[in-house]
């Protein structure tokens, strides 16, 4: 299942972006002090889903960028453990574009020094 993405401002729209281009922050302290950011929307996963911890980042990155959010602050991570070592994880996020003069141009966020496309769940509480 997708995740499931709600728009802070339904009339609001961005350019859409490549899954690569969608980087996760702690909070919004984490974010570049040079850049702007505005709350694009929030992300959820489905309730009967089964995502491991690879599949809960690669599903939140895919429906930003979708959306045109490019930064992704996790609200909240619970894992459960399903036996054998397995965890499944929920998860609630909000997502926002982080922009230097316009919400409308494209920023690299690759250099960012606290962004990651790895992020740890274990520090979402």
């Amino acid at each position: 299942y997708p995740a499931v993405a709600q728009k802070a401002d339904p009339q609001a729209t961005f350019p859409s972006l490549q899954p690569s281009e969608v980087y996760f922050f702690i909070s919004k302290d984490a974010f570049p002090k040079e850049l702007q950011s505005g709350l694009v929307g929030t992300l959820m996963s489905p309730s009967d889903t089964q995502w491991t911890r690879k599949d809960l980042i690669r599903e939140f990155q895919k429906k930003a960028a979708e959306i045109g959010a490019n930064a992704i602050i996790f609200d909240r991570v619970q894992p459960s453990n399903e036996g054998f070592g397995f965890q499944i994880y929920q998860a609630g996020a909000s997502a926002y574009r982080l922009f230097k003069q316009s919400p409308s141009e494209d920023v690299d966020l690759s250099s960012a020094k606290y962004g990651t496309q790895t992020p740890d769940l274990s520090l979402i509480k």
